[in-house]
């Protein structure tokens, strides 16, 4: 869980490692301007993970219906770089 305020830009950064048959995914969300957190704080566990092809940036918005487009998701700056974490 996560507080997002409108109007406001935030900064993200992910890690993606695999941990047996899963891969788990750990977040550091913070509003941008202001320091990075020490620790991540989100993180979560993909049960199935698709452990073929290129890396990708995708968004899901939960209010989005049929007659409603939902909220509006804008990325800037994103770059993609190989995990570290042997």
């Amino acid at each position: 869980p996560y507080t997002w305020k409108s109007d406001v830009w935030y900064r993200l950064k992910m890690t993606v490692t695999s941990e047996g048959n899963e891969t788990v995914i750990r977040c550091k969300v913070w509003e941008s301007g202001k320091d990075e957190p020490a620790q991540w704080n989100i993180e979560f566990k993909d049960p199935s993970p698709n452990r073929n092809g290129s890396a990708g940036l995708y968004s899901y918005i939960t209010n989005a219906e049929p007659e409603n487009p939902g909220s509006e998701i804008h990325f800037r700056s994103v770059k993609i770089s190989p995990n570290n974490k042997k």
